[in-house]
């Protein structure tokens, strides 16, 4: 768990962002209302968001036959495949933190989504919570993802492919799909052997709160581990935090 982006709205309405808690904190003065992400216990008008644990208590031989076929014949591939590099940088600088938000920027701006959030990575850079971990073939990059560090869960913040980069042939898109799954199952061997307990996917595509046939949950599902529910609301200290909420919640929630 952690705090981060304190800041001000209408000049005077003080606010602060709690990450992963387990349950809503005891007030400890200075702010008028919390937003909570991913926290585990339910506030007033929670949004719930589906995500995907994987265990990493387990050891390397049991973690992978708990994929399914789909992505152990991967990681199989990649193991012999001498050209792949998966480079992890677990102390990134700025300028590497430039590439990588230059990199998910362009594929966002392509996909239509959210770009990634500049204002947390930095901070939690800072914090030095930030792993970034890349998979090359010959110094091209073909997939890379931003991890945050949270005591004994490491979590998938964002990432991407280069599938959609340039047109690609068929081998082409099942190299970078391979790189991929082996990302991933190296991403868990190195937080597991610096004492990590979950491996967090950060999220399932839901509908009616269960998990859909989505090509990202049937990737993500690859790796085996349990759906757990999480929640995102904000909580008031203060009366005039409980005024801002009830006008934020009037307004369509905590976006």
């Amino acid at each position: 768990m952690f705090a981060v982006n304190q800041r001000q709205k209408l000049g005077f309405i003080r606010l602060e962002d709690i990450y992963y808690a387990p349950e809503v904190q005891p007030p400890t003065g200075g702010h008028d209302a919390v937003y909570y992400f991913h926290c585990r216990e339910p506030g007033n008008n929670a949004r719930e968001f589906c995500t995907l644990h994987i265990d990493l208590t387990c050891d390397e031989d049991s973690l992978f036959h708990s994929f399914n076929y789909q992505t152990r014949k991967s990681i199989r591939k990649m193991t012999s495949f001498e050209d792949l590099e998966i480079r992890i940088l677990d102390s990134p600088d700025a300028e590497e933190l430039n590439r990588f938000s230059a990199y998910y920027n362009h594929f966002a701006s392509i996909k239509h989504i959210q770009a990634c959030s500049r204002r947390l990575l930095d901070e939690l850079l800072l914090m030095q919570r930030l792993v970034i971990i890349k998979a090359l073939v010959r110094e091209e990059v073909l997939c890379q993802y931003v991890y945050i560090e949270d005591e004994d869960r490491v979590v998938v913040y964002c990432g991407c492919t280069a599938r959609l980069f340039d047109p690609v042939d068929k081998e082409k898109l099942q190299l970078i799909c391979d790189s991929h799954r082996m990302l991933d199952f190296q991403a868990m061997l190195h937080f597991r052997r610096k004492g990590m307990r979950i491996f967090d996917f950060c999220g399932l595509v839901t509908e009616n709160g269960q998990p859909v046939c989505a090509s990202v949950n049937q990737y993500k599902l690859g790796f085996g581990g349990k759906p757990v529910k999480e929640y995102h609301f904000m909580h008031p200290l203060t009366l005039q935090g409980r005024i801002f909420c009830w006008a934020k919640a009037h307004r369509g929630g905590i976006g």
